[in-house]
């Protein structure tokens, strides 16, 4: 479920992709790597309110055959048997130049989890991987300028028994370019309890300070910024969020949206202390074979940093089970989405227009598939289908002004600009990668 949430949230997508042409503000599609991309890893993408994009992603050598002589086991466990996994990130500046970097590379079980930000003139990346042979669990980082030399990776934390919730390091980016990092951890030992997620900020220009562990953070939650500056906490699987009053603060301050358990968790900001959220009334489950518990879907709203009247968007259906729920919001109010299996097509999605009152509209069924991903500081909106439940793939933005400019591609790897006024997206076409960059 955690997949499925991150991808909702950042349409980290990998798919089959049809290929077409740009339409107005999109940038001709630009060929960033034609090695094979690993299919064991999403990739992961970033734009800032320039245009400037970095992308990041994970290629691997083929598995070994023999080592030291010795025919290599289907499940290795020996060093010598592991493919070479590499961390690759090219920058593809707003005038259209492209720089290209490898940043790690060792003989290892392949499958990095990336996240990268890009902003202010430096791009920061992190990846968590397991050493082999132990169960140490590493996250490291790197970041440097657009154009130029950068320093050695920087390893942030090694703990080991988090295993495998740990390896998902997020970043977010502030309006004034400080980055926070955020990954599931502990005080000491997690054998030995004490879990709860750990932050890290770096100003521009700057390495990353000590890591300090928010013991009262749900586990998965990662970092967002409204354009004040105020730093959330949120996770797809508890109904808290959590504040700090700008990069490098504590977070000390806790807006309680559900005191049951949730999931599905989305917060989406629109403004200072302004935006919306959205979950299921039912808990999370990091067993795939038992799944999420069906709840109704809700509505909550953040007015001057206060929350507002909770509504109800969706009852639960004993014919239709929802498996998830997204929500954008905008200055003009937003939207609401909720998606799953049953009913007479075996899929389903459903949304509602929302108000700046923070209220739902009249309920319509996407009959195409097509939701609302992402929204940047302006009001433009990218859209794209429905993740995983088999609908046609499209990709699209609509602009503040309405008018609609479709992607070059009809799925991948996308991301928005917090501020300003910039999209990206990323795609695999056959053995190479490509990315386009909207920017009006």
């Amino acid at each position: 479920m955690k997949r499925l949430l991150t991808s909702l949230a950042t349409s980290s997508l990998a798919t089959m992709l049809v290929a077409s042409a740009a339409h107005a503000s999109w940038s001709t599609p630009r060929v960033i790597s034609t090695g094979n991309p690993s299919p064991y890893a999403l990739d992961a993408v970033a734009v800032d309110s320039r245009g400037d994009a970095a992308a990041a992603w994970e290629t691997v050598s083929p598995w070994p055959v023999q080592s030291g002589g010795r025919r290599c086991s289907p499940s290795p466990t020996r060093r010598g048997c592991f493919p070479v996994a590499a961390l690759h990130l090219a920058i593809r500046l707003a005038d259209g130049r492209l720089v290209s970097r490898l940043l790690w590379r060792a003989r290892t079980d392949p499958g990095l989890n990336v996240a990268t930000v890009i902003g202010h003139g430096e791009a920061t990346i992190a990846w968590g991987h397991t050493e082999l042979g132990s169960e140490l669990q590493t996250e490291q980082v790197a970041h440097g300028p657009l154009v130029g030399a950068w320093r050695p990776a920087q390893a942030l934390r090694r703990a080991s028994g988090l295993d495998p919730f740990f390896r998902y390091p997020h970043l977010a980016i502030s309006p004034t370019g400080a980055v926070l990092m955020t990954w599931n951890g502990c005080s000491r030992s997690c054998l030995s309890g004490g879990q709860g997620v750990r932050v890290a900020w770096r100003q521009p220009g700057r390495g990353f300070a000590v890591s300090r562990l928010v013991g009262t953070a749900p586990l998965g939650a990662s970092g967002e910024f409204d354009s004040a500056g105020t730093a959330y906490l949120t996770s797809g699987c508890s109904g808290r969020v959590l504040l700090a009053s700008g990069p490098g603060r504590p977070f000390g301050k806790t807006l309680v949206f559900s005191r049951v358990p949730v999931s599905s968790m989305t917060l989406s900001l629109s403004g200072p202390g302004e935006g919306l959220a959205t979950w299921i009334e039912g808990a999370c489950s990091f067993d795939e074979a038992v799944g999420e518990t069906p709840g109704p879907v809700l509505l909550q709203g953040l007015r001057h940093g206060s929350l507002g009247p909770r509504h109800l968007v969706a009852p639960l259906s004993q014919s239709m089970t929802a498996i998830a729920s997204t929500v954008v919001a905008t200055p003009q109010g937003g939207e609401v989405s909720w998606f799953g299996y049953g009913g007479p097509s075996g899929n389903f999605a459903y949304q509602a227009a929302v108000g700046r009152d923070a209220a739902p509209g009249t309920t319509e069924v996407v009959n195409d598939g097509l939701i609302e991903l992402a929204a940047d500081g302006a009001g433009d909106v990218l859209w794209g289908s429905v993740p995983d439940l088999a609908f046609p793939s499209e990709m699209f933005m609509r602009t503040s002004t309405g008018a609609e400019q479709r992607a070059p591609a009809s799925s991948g790897t996308s991301a928005i600009a917090p501020f300003g006024r910039s999209a990206t997206l990323l795609w695999r076409n056959g053995t190479q990668l490509e990315l386009s960059v909207w920017h009006p």
